[in-house]
C-alpha cells in the first residue's frame, strides 16, 4: 500500500501527479483503513487469546485471518492497478 501511494504521488499523467486523481486516492484510502482495521482485529485476538483458552477466541483469530488475507489480495491487486 505504502509502495503504492509513493509511486502515484511520483507518477506524473498529462503533467500532474497520479495521486491528485480521486479515482486513484479513493481505492488507496479504502486500503489504508482497512488496513488500521486489521491491524486492530489481529490485536483484538492475540490480547483476547493472551487472556483466555485459545478454543475460546478460535472465531476471533479466524476472523483476524480472513480479513488480512483479503486484504492481502485486494492490496495486490489495487497496487497493480495504480502501477499499470
Amino acid at each position: 500500500i505504502d509502495r503504492a501511494v509513493a509511486y502515484a504521488g511520483e507518477r506524473k499523467v498529462f503533467g500532474k501527479p497520479l495521486a491528485v486523481n480521486q479515482a486513484v486516492q479513493w481505492p488507496l484510502v479504502e486500503l489504508q483503513t482497512e488496513a488500521q482495521m486489521v491491524r486492530l482485529l489481529v490485536r483484538y485476538a492475540a490480547t483476547e487469546l493472551d487472556r483466555n483458552h485459545h478454543m475460546e477466541v478460535s472465531d476471533k483469530v479466524s476472523m483476524a485471518n480472513y480479513r488480512a488475507n483479503r486484504l492481502v489480495c485486494e492490496a495486490a491487486d489495487r497496487a497493480m492497478q495504480v502501477f499499470g
